[in-house]
C-alpha cells in the first residue's frame, strides 16, 4: 500500500494489513482517506493536516502523535488510544470515537483537543481524564464520554 500526500506524492509504502506499525514516522499531509487502518500504530507519528476520512482506525494507536488538523470526519475510531497526543484543531464530525464491541470508547486521555469539532460524532463512552484539554465549551460529560 502507498501512503501519499495530499499532493499524490509517495510518503511511505508500507504493508497493509492489521496492526501495521508506522511508529515515529513523519506523514504530514498523508492521505489515509477510507482505507482500513484496523490495529495500526501511529505512536509518536508526525501526522499533522492528514486526512483520515472514512478510514477504519478500530484499535489502532496514536500515542504521542502530533496530529494537528487532522480530517477523522466519519471515521471509526472506537477502542483507538489518543493517549498524551496532540490533536489541536482536528475534525471529528461524524466521527464514531464511542463503545466498541468489546466495550472501550477511544481514548484521550491526557490528549490535547483544543480547537478539535465534534458535532454529530459519537463520544459516547469515549475515554478522558483530568489532564484531557478541551475547549472551554465542550462539555466531555454532556457529550457521553467517562472521565478515568
Amino acid at each position: 500500500m502507498k501512503i501519499l500526500d495530499k499532493f499524490g506524492k509517495i510518503l511511505l509504502e508500507v504493508d497493509s494489513k492489521i496492526g501495521t506499525d508506522l511508529g515515529l514516522q513523519s506523514l504530514p499531509q498523508a492521505n489515509f482517506q477510507g482505507m482500513n487502518l484496523e490495529g495500526w500504530c501511529f505512536d509518536q507519528c508526525l501526522l499533522d493536516g492528514a486526512n483520515f476520512e472514512r478510514a477504519q482506525l478500530y484499535w489502532s494507536n496514536f500515542f504521542e502523535a502530533r496530529a494537528r488538523n487532522c480530517n477523522f470526519a466519519f471515521s471509526d475510531l472506537r477502542g483507538a488510544s489518543f493517549d498524551s497526543a496532540d490533536l489541536t484543531g482536528s475534525n471529528f464530525c461524524g466521527g464514531r470515537c464511542g463503545f466498541s464491541e468489546v466495550g472501550a470508547g477511544a481514548d484521550f486521555g491526557n490528549a490535547n483537543l483544543a480547537g478539535c469539532v465534534f458535532d454529530r460524532c459519537d463520544l459516547e463512552g469515549a475515554i478522558y481524564n483530568s489532564y484531557t484539554n478541551f475547549d472551554p465549551s465542550f462539555d466531555p460529560v454532556r457529550a457521553g464520554m467517562i472521565q478515568e
